[in-house]
């Protein structure tokens, strides 16, 4: 995310770059996004209670896929878009570890609150701003436990995971269905890993930080691969209507 006056010094082109087509941060809006944390932390520390916690998992890999396809070239290419003929199959994790849940609970008499954990991008309901699936996701939650109960969202590593499977044919959900679809189903899942939580409630719940830098080498493609994607770019210039470009 670029910041307000990261790239005043640079040339005119970099500048071009930066602040016209990249992600650009608001400051007003950064502003009002730290005061709510604040706010939040606040709030919470003030409202704290004497409970019990409880930690879980689950799985739910129906609604959320891999977008990495590798096709029949060799290549590896990211959401080529459903139809397309050239796909060969899924490149890297098979899509059952795409999504997972990971819920805590803070209990009393009843779950006052929980975090789930789950790999996907919010990306199912249109280009406008929205809470998208995770709004479903949380309502269904609240529909169990009550509308009282806190639910807090964490985004998972979602870097190639998105509700779009490229190798299924079908036609995908419209709109706020296929928002329905991915939020109801990884709130289910969520509610099944809480409810089995009673039986390890627990008062005692250490906290440690631990941080890791792995420092990974750059890629340095090999003289055929490189053969390869310059054959691949003379046959391709000229690429058929909609490919590279996804379908919702």
């Amino acid at each position: 995310m670029v910041q307000p006056g990261d790239f005043d010094h640079a040339s005119d082109l970099v500048k071009d770059l930066a602040y016209n087509k990249s992600s650009c941060a608001d400051p007003v809006y950064l502003a009002k996004v730290r005061d709510a944390i604040v706010e939040a932390v606040v709030a919470a520390n003030e409202a704290r209670v004497v409970g019990t916690a409880g930690f879980g998992s689950g799985r739910e890999d129906t609604v959320a896929f891999n977008r990495r396809i590798r096709m029949k070239n060799g290549l590896s290419f990211l959401a080529p878009g459903q139809g397309e003929p050239r796909q060969r199959r899924v490149c890297g994790p098979h899509r059952s570890r795409s999504g997972r849940d990971r819920p805590f609970g803070t209990r009393t008499a009843n779950l006052v609150g929980c975090v789930v954990n789950f790999a996907c991008h919010a990306t199912t309901s249109g280009p406008w701003i929205s809470a998208n699936w995770i709004h479903y996701m949380e309502k269904a939650i609240q529909g169990f436990y009550g509308a009282e109960t806190r639910v807090v969202f964490w985004q998972g590593a979602c870097g190639d995971v998105t509700q779009v499977n490229n190798l299924d044919p079908h036609a995908n959900p419209e709109g706020d269905a296929w928002a329905q679809l991915v939020g109801r189903a990884g709130g289910a899942e969520a509610l099944k890993v809480l409810v089995g939580l009673f039986q390890v409630r627990t008062a005692d719940v250490p906290i440690a930080i631990r941080s890791k830098t792995w420092r990974i080498p750059r890629a340095c493609p090999r003289r055929n691969a490189c053969r390869l994607r310059w054959n691949w770019r003379r046959k391709t210039r000229r690429k058929p209507a909609g490919f590279g470009q996804r379908k919702r």
